[in-house]
């Protein structure tokens, strides 16, 4: 975490952000949907819209 907040003052001088709390939770949260698209992506039905950066599905999945 620490080498991450390195190079974010590297690149964002500005940038005041601690490493605890601020980056360790803006992590964890992006783990946990990276991990709930990735399983959806997985199923049958849905696809990556790249063009709008959305997830689509067919209806009756997504009514299910």
């Amino acid at each position: 975490m620490f080498e991450v907040r390195k190079r974010l003052v590297q690149n964002f001088p500005d940038f005041d952000k601690d490493v605890n709390p601020h980056i360790d939770s803006m992590i964890k949260y992006l783990r946990n949907k990276h991990s709930a698209i990735s399983e959806m992506l997985m199923q049958r039905g849905y696809r990556w819209d790249d063009v709008d950066n959305k997830i689509n599905s067919e209806k009756h999945w997504y009514d299910d």
